[in-house]
């Protein structure tokens, strides 16, 4: 006779981890929030500049959400890896839903697809692009989109 780890051990493992990670990212990103909310990161001028170049860092066939406000995005010194984050009046299921069935239109491999509360989240992949899509309620109710992709 074999013993055997129960199977409810593992997935309670894989929820803890997961669990923790998103606590942080959330923190990480409400953190970022504030700081936008206290200090404007530039004058209004660049703001605009960079509201219409702030696309040019994402895959030419990567879906946006039409009704988002772009926040920030930053790029790894090597520029391999990029996160973008966005906000949006609209619900987060809404949102989710929407962006998951255009990363699918747009031929990525949508999988991992989680919920946990007011949390939901996806990966992709597709050719040399991979990444992490979450959604979650903010501050003051705004949904936030947090987007990070990474070229190999």
């Amino acid at each position: 006779m074999t013993k055997e780890k129960p199977v409810r051990q593992n997935y309670f493992l894989v929820f803890f981890a997961c669990t923790v990670f998103l606590a942080g990212l959330i923190l990480f990103v409400l953190r970022l929030q504030k700081e936008i909310d206290e200090k404007p990161l530039c004058s209004e001028e660049a703001a605009s500049e960079t509201a219409s170049s702030e696309y040019k860092d994402l895959p030419a066939d990567f879906p946006v959400y039409q009704e988002a406000k772009f926040l920030t995005f930053a790029v790894s010194d090597n520029s391999k890896g990029k996160s973008f984050i966005w906000e949006s009046q609209d619900d987060i299921s809404l949102i989710f839903e929407t962006m998951k069935s255009e990363l699918r239109i747009k031929g990525y491999e949508v999988f991992d697809d989680l919920s946990v509360g007011d949390f939901l989240s996806l990966s992709f992949k597709k050719d040399n692009i991979e990444g992490f899509l979450g959604v979650f309620k903010g501050e003051d109710e705004k949904s936030v989109i947090s987007v990070s992709i990474k070229e190999f």
